[in-house]
């Protein structure tokens, strides 16, 4: 919720018990603020000199983050091994044996790795997984994702100094099944 200050002519003195500004009847209350057609209620917290003031920007929509391509990958699976019906959905475990990774920050190969995913009863697949990477200059990066497809959420974990900045990223991930049946997803960084 967005708070509101209030110029001192509103929030004035004479409305102020025991001249605390914290006292006045008018803190705590909530008030609806509109502009251009879009309403807002705000709450009301201080005094402050010269003129009303919102404490965010609450009409305007804030930007998103920006996003940087960091590689596709393409997951092969073994044979699954099937779980079942589970109080949730399906749960197969998906025994990842390879693949590749090729893009602008990271090339190489897919190493082994498990989804223990959960298919619901809509049909859609929450992957859990995780998996190396192995790239073509010798690191290898320990891949975290979770998710509801086609959206991924990945982080990552790697002792190679070269790649240590995958230690701190977010990244989104989006895709799917390919004609193959392998798993093909594009993997962006959140907030550079």
């Amino acid at each position: 919720m967005a708070l509101l200050t209030l110029s001192p002519q509103k929030h004035s003195d004479l409305q102020t018990p025991n001249g605390n500004p914290n006292n006045n009847p008018l803190c705590g209350k909530k008030i609806k603020v509109s502009h251009n057609g879009k309403s807002v209620t705000v709450k009301v917290t201080d005094r402050c000199p010269g003129t009303d003031a919102l404490s965010t920007l609450t009409f305007a929509a804030p930007s998103p983050p920006p996003l940087t391509y960091l590689y596709s990958v393409n997951l092969t699976f073994a044979n699954p091994i099937t779980i079942g019906s589970v109080p949730y959905g399906h749960r197969d475990l998906l025994i990842v044996n390879g693949g590749n990774v090729a893009g602008p920050k990271l090339n190489g190969k897919v190493g082994t790795g498990l989804d223990w995913g959960l298919t619901d009863s809509a049909g859609i697949f929450s992957p859990d997984a995780l998996y190396t990477l192995h790239t073509n200059d010798n690191a290898t990066i320990l891949v975290f994702e979770k998710g509801h497809a086609p959206h991924v959420h990945i982080l990552f974990e790697t002792a190679s100094e070269e790649y240590a900045w995958l230690n701190k990223a977010v990244a989104y991930a989006t895709g799917g099944p390919n004609e193959n049946g392998d798993i093909a997803l594009d993997v962006w960084q959140i907030g550079v």
